[in-house]
């Protein structure tokens, strides 16, 4: 298992589920809805609080308050960046 660190909570994935989730140059959406279904994942995404998560999100700048405010987008948004983290350790 690896590790991507965030402020308040850090997730877990392994190799092959970090490597699905952030295939540069290929849309993610389709593999990291898929990942959200994985129990392990699903468990520890719902651990997080959606304050935490858009706290972190937030620091990006990537999203408006706005876009904030939709919990589902904002696990698959924080999936998908843990993704990357890991694929760039690896």
């Amino acid at each position: 298992m690896h590790k991507a660190y965030f402020d308040s909570f850090v997730i877990e994935l392994t190799t092959e589920q970090a490597l699905r989730g952030s295939i540069p140059g290929k849309d993610a959406d389709h593999d990291i809805r898929y990942l959200l279904t994985v129990p392990n994942i699903a468990r520890q995404l719902n651990a997080i609080s959606t304050k935490d998560i858009a706290a972190e999100l937030q620091k990006y700048g990537a999203w408006d308050e706005e876009e904030l405010k939709d919990d589902d987008l904002n696990r698959k948004r924080i999936l998908w960046i843990a993704c990357g983290y890991i694929r760039d350790e690896l």
